[in-house]
């Protein structure tokens, strides 16, 4: 990626010659000034094109251009038959945390010199084929990054023969809820079993999404025994508070009761929130990844590490942008940025940031475990680092900002 973006794309001079020329046979200088291989006596101005555009109003080796950095973001926001997937981890909240770091970093003249950050956002569907169309526009469109989401769609399939009384789940949680229900029914579950499912299943959506005819004492029957991680953040520390007041500042992105949806644009020229008509109805509205905030209800967990993902891009950058300017080269291979962004280490709203040389975050990180308490509900029995051990919540509470309850497991008996 290079740190400038000349002003026309594939612009050409009277000659046909391309602003590469100009800065491999040193026909300009970074000021705009003639340089030493154009001659003593020829100026920019006599190879302008038709239009009288010359090298030091288009080119960056001849000081024009725009220093824009161009980030993609790909999330699943709609499944291929127009279903959305759960607003807490994938869209909505997903998106908007993205959308409001970018606007505080185009904002903000101390974070990357000024530079701005343009965006492309795209729908991977957490399809690997659509993932890969996705990746390739971010690409086409010239994203020197991508922040987003990594989706796990796995087939689940529960058979009595196996004689498994563990049973570990991939899916979204109205999926697997009904999984769990038509198991339970032909004798896999309740008594006897766990299930453990990820984030997308830790949450009432999980029993919701059982068939109505399933009695509410038959749905804590079948979820007793179940263990669910996800994300848990300290949303106590001065990082924290001050984000979720900026997270609520933030203006409707959309109506639910009228269909209004923002018409924000990204950088590509494609809208936001606005998803079209993704269930091939035309009497409906169209899909809206969009946000009402409220002052009250919690903040996904997820949003923390959306937002965080953004400023470890930027930060990287930033450390790249100097070493350049102290007379480092003026282009950043994608390798050089992948090293920078791991040599990050600061706080930030989800805690404490840095990283393995394999690219997982070794600090900061922590889980929630939590357990079905068989009363149509979900409670967290431990905490747990990733970069270290299950951690008591006697010892956690201890800890610093830390206001942790846990209590016991309700395991199938």
């Amino acid at each position: 990626l290079t740190l400038c973006i000349d002003n026309e794309v594939d612009w050409r001079d009277i000659d046909g010659d391309t602003c590469l020329a100009y800065e491999e046979l040193d026909w300009c200088t970074a000021s705009g000034e003639p340089g030493p291989g154009l001659g003593t006596n020829a100026s920019l101005e006599d190879y302008a094109d038709a239009d009288g555009l010359n090298a030091g109003e288009v080119c960056c080796a001849c000081g024009a251009g725009e220093d824009i950095f161009r980030l993609g973001v790909a999330l699943g926001l709609y499944t291929s038959n127009g279903f959305a997937f759960d607003g807490d981890t994938f869209s909505g909240a997903s998106l908007a945390a993205i959308h409001l770091a970018l606007q505080e970093l185009n904002g903000n003249d101390r974070v990357l010199a000024g530079r701005r950050v343009e965006f492309m956002v795209v729908d991977s569907k957490c399809h690997a084929e659509t993932g890969y169309q996705a990746a390739i526009s971010l690409d086409t469109w010239g994203a020197d990054a991508v922040v987003g989401t990594t989706c796990s769609n796995s087939a689940v399939a529960a058979q009595t023969e196996s004689h498994s009384h563990i049973i570990v789940t991939f899916g979204y949680a109205v999926d697997i809820g009904r999984l769990m229900e038509q198991a339970y029914a032909a004798g896999v579950g309740g008594e006897g079993f766990v299930w453990v499912g990820g984030a997308d299943t830790a949450q009432p959506k999980l029993w919701e999404g059982m068939s109505s005819n399933v009695s509410e004492s038959e749905r804590n029957a079948i979820m007793q025994g179940y263990l669910g991680v996800r994300g848990y953040i300290n949303t106590s520390t001065p990082e924290y508070v001050a984000f979720a007041e900026r997270w609520r500042a933030q203006p409707a992105t959309m109506d639910p009761v009228t269909g209004w949806c923002s018409s924000a644009m990204d950088d590509a020229g494609a809208p936001i929130y606005q998803r079209y008509d993704v269930d091939d109805n035309l009497t409906s509205y169209d899909a809206c990844v969009g946000m009402v905030f409220n002052t009250t209800e919690e903040i996904p967990p997820y949003v923390a590490y959306w937002y965080d993902a953004v400023y470890v891009v930027a930060y990287a950058l930033q450390m790249l942008l100097a070493g350049a300017e102290g007379g480092g080269s003026g282009d950043i291979t994608r390798q050089e940025l992948r090293d920078a962004m791991l040599a990050q280490s600061f706080v930030g709203v989800s805690g404490t940031l840095s990283f393995h040389a394999d690219g997982n975050r070794s600090s900061g990180l922590m889980h929630e475990v939590v357990n079905h308490n068989g009363n149509s509900a979900l409670q967290r029995v431990a905490l747990w680092a990733p970069q270290g051990e299950v951690l008591e919540c006697d010892v956690l509470r201890e800890g610093p900002g830390l206001n942790v309850e846990c209590g016991s497991v309700v395991w199938s008996t």
